[in-house]
């Protein structure tokens, strides 16, 4: 998700949370019951990085940390 201008890491931790909640609801398709999660690694402008590919690169590494940590959460690249 990309997002304009943010009170620094806690808006993007409360938008980051909001995701995770929202997505770990379970759902029903066609009679199935459904359930996913989510891993959300966060690049904060400019702190991590001055172009779309480095906020990219910096956010992808952060959620591949959150996955190898156990996933469902997430993490400040």
């Amino acid at each position: 998700m990309i997002t304009g201008p943010l009170n620094g890491d806690d808006g993007a931790r409360y938008i980051a949370e909001k995701m995770i909640a929202t997505l770990n609801e379970v759902f029903q398709i066609q009679g199935h019951t459904i359930g996913i999660g989510a891993s959300v690694g966060i690049a904060l402008y400019p702190d991590n990085g001055m172009t779309a590919e480095d906020l990219m690169r910096e956010a992808d590494a952060a959620m591949y940390r959150v996955k190898a940590g156990g996933r469902n959460n997430l993490a400040y690249a």
